[in-house]
């Protein structure tokens, strides 16, 4: 086809950049003459939240409760309803049709973030949905601006200047404080203001002034008699802007201030650090670029910071320009002066050292509002990269006429770049056609910072190749929705072995081509199955592959697009490929380093690398070189890639040198990697280290032949949490050398143990490890281990000396809780006496000897639910070995967080496998009793039955162990993108039943405790602010009038017998349905998590507090309760 006096192919690989683009005048793909339908109205729309119990719901986040369901108002085209709710701390979210299947959150997100409402009295609050734009909010939280004017009656009103209609609500669904609507109407003359609440009480006319005038406009005959219609209202201002065919953009109003808050704000004059409201680290809002920007003189350092608005924590962004996102790091390696920029539009908080200043100058900027044209400095055409995703993106309306630009970083023309990416190169022209409505043309430029092309286009290019919203889920079958599939269109999966695929108007370009059918069947009943959050996608047929073309094309960087009829393109994305790599290259074998009688062999699975090499060293010293280097050879059917050496390698330190295509860069990188199946390792893991776990040098004396205290059921069980570190650090008794160590439990006669021994003479019978894995975040030399400065114990007790000696220092001290994971399956270096190679491996064996020769079985704490880092991160290693297979990821190919870092996939084939691996290793060759699964419910439930299979199988004689007396048990929290067997059926409370596998028993403890202070009705909104109920054990026999403030005492009362229910629950072995005095206690769905008779045993030594852990499949026998007592923090 020929484009703009170009000659393309569809298939074409590597054609010019510019090829489109720089020419006498820019193209533009016709519209879809497919219009949008219009989206039914759900059949119910619930309040659901914390609130629900109090409005007659017999419990709280119950989507199908009709007490709080919304009434559909027809004039309106609106839910709503007036709920009465007392004083205090809520939270809610709207479920649709009595199912969390559908539901909308914060900002109208679908399964987005619970919305805050705090009543600090009782009062009626009208609640309200729109489901044209999800926007779900109430008339607390939001103004309720409506548009009323001499035009409502064209809306469907009853009449005109109704200022009740809400056919004219002006909606905030993102939250920026600019309301607006669109409505079509007819050519005329119209007046119109802003009223607020639904009445005439506050109004605001011409100018925003509070009763002003009317505010006139008039509407042309654009299009079938009328024209569409944009109402702006400015919260801030209460100014009312009239925008015909969208002619104006209004920018959302500024804030009054935006400071830079973060761990750099002591370093430039601030009191502290993290403060919103410290002037010194404000920025300042430039009128001529609409930017708030400012330069600072940083001291070296790792910071990190935000963008607090308006001195407070309320209204923040972080990464991404994501409100309440994440902290920005900022790493200098040197003193340096940095400038930081935020724009209020996009929301995008940066730095000139995390990210280029690109601007496109030109000969436009004028019409922009630039005092003058090619000026890198006039932020109004500033390129922003909000996603992160390396594409520097900027559109304006232009008037048409001819033009020329190019990019230039820094606000500077020290480095530019022109036509076809050259630096210094020529200018780029480009034209802008005549308009055919009442607004100039809108003008995209999208530039790589990777090629320095600058792309100029009428049309804002469809897709994104950095995001991976299409599923490779089997050989041959991929799940996708594009943006657009109309009738003749074509689907193509793009495959490049040199990570060279590009973005264009006529598809993308690079790479080899497949072409793809539309299967109208949808995915297959075992897809939907294995993928329930994919049951929506429309599936796409490949061609029969065979394995080794699969192999091949799974190594490349992938991509899918559609075209339409006339070769234009119509969306793109990148591929996200767990799923054909479980379905063929799953692997059952041994991985790491397998010792056989005449050598080693070590093995590696990484199906997608494109090579590995082996790297031997002799020492462990970072900066050594290698003093060999082997080739890996791949078994194409398993992805499994070995090299096989003598035994002489044993001891040695190895790392992989892995080629691999890495979505996170878009990049072909070669990786220098730690083994995933690592048993060893050298200080700070910078290394692996051969060992076989079966040497004689690796055991203690007795090793083989080790006794068990006895083991008869679970809920005997009673537990003693303790952290390695602290246990010993300040215990003067053990030697110097070996406080905070595996090895101080070896001194029996030491303060630490003569108390353990104690414990367990009173009845205690496991010790639970907090994580004792390798994890990331202590140095573990213990020279290389910072202190806090000056003389703690010499301050005063109420002061702050403390707290800020030690905040100084807290990357670099010796203490973490461990729930960073680096290696799943090495004891954590920091605790051994050498971290160095093999002697954590002998200590951590000595303590669980020492430990059961005192009575006390071992119980780990294990973190297989997230990784410390992901992607091309120096902590990163799966991630380095099999790019986006590990990880959960997002709809959009991102990874998970919702633990709080990277979050694991175990439910893909050969995570789950690294888990029971692991876990076997550990009580195999280290005899661990237990596991305590950190946030378990972020698991499947098949993960774990498959381990206690696993174990169940393990025998003492045959395995050295009885794995029938390994007791699991985990928190079986339901949140994140696992809730509700999202991707699976997941590993909570109420799925567990009948398992053997034990939950932690929240509501046993928030009963007796009062909740936790992340409880939804408790976290306050201020950082660090937090409010702890009080405990209910400690006021279950005052008065009832005392229990809340409140006139009714009849609810008192119903509260007061619902908490004490709560606690009895269960010594009342846990059933459905329990009648205690007055009130009823429900136990179905998320208020009782075992639907059977699940019995449950009171753990009351967790972290110096009473725990509760629910038996999935063990009667109840007897209980046992035991004072304890924890050694204090050194």
């Amino acid at each position: 086809m020929t484009l703009g006096g170009v000659a393309m192919s569809i298939r074409t690989n590597r054609a010019s950049a510019l090829s489109l683009f720089v020419v006498a005048a820019l193209w533009a793909l016709p519209a879809l003459s497919a219009q949008v339908p219009v989206e039914p109205e759900p059949q119910l729309v619930t309040v659901a939240g914390s609130l629900q119990s109090e409005l007659g719901c017999p419990g709280d986040w119950q989507p199908d409760c009709a007490a709080s369901g919304l009434v559909f108002d027809a004039e309106d085209g609106v839910w709503q309803r007036v709920l009465a709710i007392p004083a205090g701390d809520w939270e809610y979210k709207a479920p649709l049709n009595g199912s969390w299947d559908v539901n909308f959150g914060a900002n109208g997100v679908q399964g987005g973030a619970n919305i805050a409402l705090s009543l600090a009295a009782a009062r009626d609050v009208k609640f309200y949905y729109s489901h044209a734009s999800h926007w779900i909010t109430d008339a607390v939280n939001s103004t309720i601006a409506v548009a009323p004017g001499n035009f409502q009656s064209e809306l469907g009103c009853n009449g005109d200047w109704d200022p009740s209609c809400l056919h004219s609500w002006l909606q905030d669904v993102d939250g920026d404080g600019l309301f607006s609507f669109t409505a079509w109407l007819p050519a005329g003359n119209y007046e119109t203001k802003v009223a607020l609440n639904e009445s005439w009480d506050v109004n605001f006319g011409a100018s925003g002034v509070q009763n002003g005038a009317n505010i006139p406009f008039d509407v042309p005959d654009v299009e079938n008699g009328g024209a569409d219609v944009t109402f702006f209202y400015d919260d801030n201002s209460h100014e009312l802007t009239i925008s015909l065919d969208g002619s104006l953009d209004p920018e959302p109003p500024q804030p009054q201030s935006v400071t830079i808050a973060g761990s750099l704000q002591s370093e430039l004059g601030c009191p502290g650090d993290w403060q919103p409201d410290c002037a010194a680290t404000g920025l300042v809002f430039d009128a001529e670029d609409r930017v708030w920007q400012r330069t600072f003189d940083l001291p070296a350092g790792n910071w990190e910071y935000k963008a607090p608005l308006n001195g407070s924590w309320d209204v923040n962004f972080g990464a991404n320009g994501v409100q309440g996102g994440a902290n920005i790091p900022l790493a200098l390696g040197s003193a340096a002066s940095v400038k930081f920029y935020y724009n209020n539009a996009s929301h995008w908080v940066t730095d000139n050292r995390n990210s280029p200043i690109a601007v496109v100058a030109g000969s436009f900027q004028s019409a922009l509002g630039c005092n003058g044209d090619w000026d890198p400095s006039c932020l109004r055409s500033w390129l922003l990269d909000v996603d992160g995703d390396g594409v520097f993106k900027f559109s304006a309306r232009l008037p048409a006429g001819d033009y020329e630009a190019k990019v230039a970083l820094n606000e500077n023309w020290d480095v530019n770049f022109g036509q076809g990416g050259a630096q210094n190169g020529s200018n780029i022209a480009f034209s802008v056609p005549a308009s055919d409505g009442p607004r100039d043309s809108e003008v995209f430029f999208a530039w790589d910072a990777q090629t320095h092309v600058l792309q100029v286009s009428l049309v804002d290019a469809q897709g994104d190749l950095r995001s991976a919203r299409a599923h490779w889920l089997s050989a041959d079958v991929l799940a996708w929705n594009p943006a657009s599939l109309p009738a003749g269109a074509r689907v193509f999966l793009h495959a490049d072995a040199d990570a060279g695929l590009r973005l264009m108007l006529n598809g993308v370009e690079g790479g080899e081509t497949i072409e793809l059918t539309r299967d109208d069947a949808g995915l297959p009943a075992a897809l939907r199955s294995a993928y329930p959050h994919l049951q929506g996608l429309s599936a796409f047929r490949l061609p029969a592959l065979d394995q080794a073309t699969l192999s091949t094309l799974l190594k490349t960087q992938l991509a899918v697009s559609v075209l339409d009829a006339d070769g234009h393109l119509l969306d793109a994305s990148g591929v996200q490929i767990p799923g054909v790599l479980d379905d063929r290259f799953a692997f059952a074998g041994e991985l790491g380093a397998v010792y056989r009688d005449d050598g080693i062999s070590l093995r590696l699975w990484a199906p997608t690398a494109q090579s590995v090499r082996l790297l031997l060293f002799d020492d462990s010293d970072p900066l050594s070189d290698p003093v060999e280097t082997r080739d890996l050879q791949e078994d194409i059917a398993s992805g499994v890639w070995q090299v096989n050496g003598p035994r002489a390698w044993d001891r040695r330190y190895y790392l992989f040198e892995v080629s691999v295509f890495a979505p996170s860069t878009g990049k072909i990188e070669v990786n220098r990697v730690t083994d995933p199946y690592s048993l060893s390792l050298a200080a700070d893991s910078v290394r692996s280290q051969f060992v076989d776990l079966d040497a004689a040098d690796l055991k203690p004396r007795g090793w083989d032949h080790l006794h068990k205290p006895a083991f008869t059921a679970p809920e005997d069980m009673a537990l003693y949490e303790l952290h390695v570190r602290d246990f010993s650090i300040s215990d003067t008794s053990v030697p110097a050398a070996e406080r905070g160590t595996f090895r101080a439990f070896t001194h029996r006669n030491s303060i630490g143990m003569r108390h353990l021994a104690q414990l367990a003479r009173a009845g205690i019978s496991h010790v639970h490890l907090l994580p004792s894995f390798d994890f990331a975040t202590v140095p573990e030399k213990r020279a290389d281990q910072a202190q806090p400065a000056g003389d703690l114990a010499s301050y005063a007790a109420d002061g702050e000396q403390q707290q800020a000696a030690i905040a100084a220092v807290k990357d670099r001290d010796g203490f973490n809780w461990g729930y960073d994971p680096f290696h799943y399956t090495v004891p954590e270096g920091s605790y051994a006496t050498d971290p160095d190679g093999s002697a954590r491996i002998v200590e951590f064996r000595e303590m669980v000897q020492a430990l059961n020769r005192a009575g006390l079985r071992v119980v780990m704490d294990v973190v297989y639910n997230h990784t410390t880092a992901a992607g091309q991160n120096d902590r990163s290693v799966l991630d380095k070995v099999v790019p986006g297979y590990y990880h959960r990821l997002n709809l959009d190919g991102a990874i998970e967080t919702s633990s709080c870092c990277a979050n694991t996939a175990s439910e893909h084939r050969m995570m789950e496998k690294l888990l029971i691996d692991s876990v076997l290793t550990w009580a195999k060759q280290y005899q661990v009793d237990g596991f305590r699964f950190d946030l378990m419910g972020h698991h499947m439930k098949s993960n774990m039955v498959k381990l206690r299979q696993a174990l169940d199988a393990l025998s003492a004689r045959r395995d050295g162990v009885d794995g029938r007396a390994i007791y699991l048990y985990g928190e079986g929290w339901n949140f994140g993108e696992v809730a509700d067997n999202a991707r699976g059926e997941n590993a909570i409370q109420r799925n567990m039943a009948g398992t053997g596998i034990g939950s932690f028993n929240d509501r046993l403890r928030d009963g007796l405790r009062g909740g936790n202070p992340r409880h939804p009705r408790r976290l306050r909104a201020r950082r660090c602010q937090r409010r702890q109920r009080p405990r209910r054990s400690n006021r279950l026999f005052r008065p009832a009038r005392r229990l809340h403030r409140r006139p009714a005492g009849g609810d008192q009362l119903r509260r007061f017998t619902r908490q004490r229910d709560l606690i009895r629950r269960d010594p009342a072995q846990g059933r459905a349905q329990r009648y205690f005095g007055r009130a009823r206690t429900h136990a179905a769905g998320e208020q009782q998590p075992d639907r059977a008779r699940a019995r449950r045993a009171v753990l009351p030594c967790r972290a110096g507090h009473p725990a509760f852990q629910g038996h999935g499949s063990r009667q109840l026998q007897r209980r046992r309760l035991v004072q304890c007592h924890r050694l204090a923090s050194g």
